[in-house]
């Protein structure tokens, strides 16, 4: 009898060591998965601080007003013809995202029609801004 007793404790303590070391690698690998994620995390920070620098690097001054400003001014950069003979123009400031170091968001209008568009914008080799207007939909 106390040689049954002795095995059922082995077996239980055999089965309770295998447990605790599945749970421990299914911690450790939830560990890994969220190490990942915060590495993924990071790259895009980084992504973000690089493209700041660059901007930062081209237009020192007030890089956003900047951008903006130059855009508005710039209503040939706009490929989208008018309705009933007026331009598509840029109207406000406020209607104009500057999303990192090369990308743009804007919405114009004609005062009939609105749309909205993504540019890109680069130095042109005399200094000044070049956009373009890559896409856009109307609303």
């Amino acid at each position: 009898m106390n040689r049954w007793l002795e095995r059922i404790f082995w077996i239980l303590l055999t089965i309770t060591l295998v447990w605790f070391w599945n749970q421990s690698d299914t911690d450790t690998l939830e560990l890994s998965h969220l190490l990942e994620e915060q590495q993924e995390r990071l790259v895009v920070q980084n992504a973000q601080l690089d493209s700041l620098s660059r901007m930062l690097q081209q237009f020192p001054e007030d890089p956003d007003a900047a951008l903006k400003q130059d855009l508005m001014n710039k209503p040939g950069a706009i490929s989208i013809p008018g309705i009933h003979g007026s331009s598509m123009r840029i109207f406000s400031l406020d209607d104009i995202r500057i999303l990192n170091d090369s990308w743009a968001y804007a919405e114009f209008e004609d005062g009939h029609i609105r749309a909205g568009g993504l540019f890109t914008y680069t130095r042109g080799s005399d200094g000044s801004i070049v956009w373009k207007l890559n896409s856009s939909v109307q609303f």
